[in-house]
């Protein structure tokens, strides 16, 4: 005998009482298409068409009124060991005499990250050089690597995302105003 999935609700209507198992299903449908969301708009925390052309240079000179080269050399310096931190981050060039410190350093992307879930890893290297004079400073980002480790195999990426490449941009900004902050107030000319 079949029992009925109908019964009479309080207020005297028929309702239809739906096993637990048909919400299960349901559920599980709807786990899925919100997964498929999830990863198509995860996909790319930034723009997924390559970059059109060469990133660009980033350069400012700034003003020290009434400070030395050896003075700003030591601030410069400074201001370097506290900044460059990771052990992905190298100090190129370290010359007090001719007023000129070179780091490469390099973080990680989070624009690919589709890629990410596949199990590479995405980083952005750059170049930071300070040039110093008296009384004032040049410092200029550029020569960006965009490079990936993936399951064993790494190299570079011959034509980056643009997403990656305006993370690069973006942390080239940063970087210059925290220096400039440090160090003193900005100026046209070198």
């Amino acid at each position: 005998m079949r029992h009925s999935s109908h019964h009479m609700s309080r207020s005297g209507t028929k309702s239809r009482h739906v096993p637990l198992r048909d919400y299960a299903r349901v559920g599980g449908c709807v786990a899925c298409a919100l997964l498929v969301v999830l990863i198509a708009s995860c996909a790319s925390t930034g723009d997924m068409s390559a970059y059109p052309g060469t990133p660009p240079v980033f350069q400012k000179v700034i003003t020290v009124q009434g400070q030395t080269v050896g003075n700003i050399y030591s601030r410069t310096l400074r201001w370097t060991s506290d900044t460059f931190v990771s052990a992905k981050d190298a100090i190129e060039i370290q010359d007090k005499e001719s007023g000129l410190i070179a780091v490469r350093t390099s973080f990680q992307s989070v624009s690919y990250t589709l890629g990410a879930i596949a199990g590479g890893t995405y980083y952005i290297t750059y170049k930071v050089k300070i040039e110093m004079q008296e009384g004032r400073v040049r410092i200029t980002c550029d020569n960006p690597i965009f490079e990936y480790n993936s399951r064993g195999s790494s190299g570079q990426i011959a034509r980056p995302l643009t997403g990656m490449v305006n993370e690069y941009i973006d942390k080239a900004n940063k970087l210059i105003a925290n220096y400039e902050s440090y160090i003193g107030t900005a100026s046209a000319s070198w």
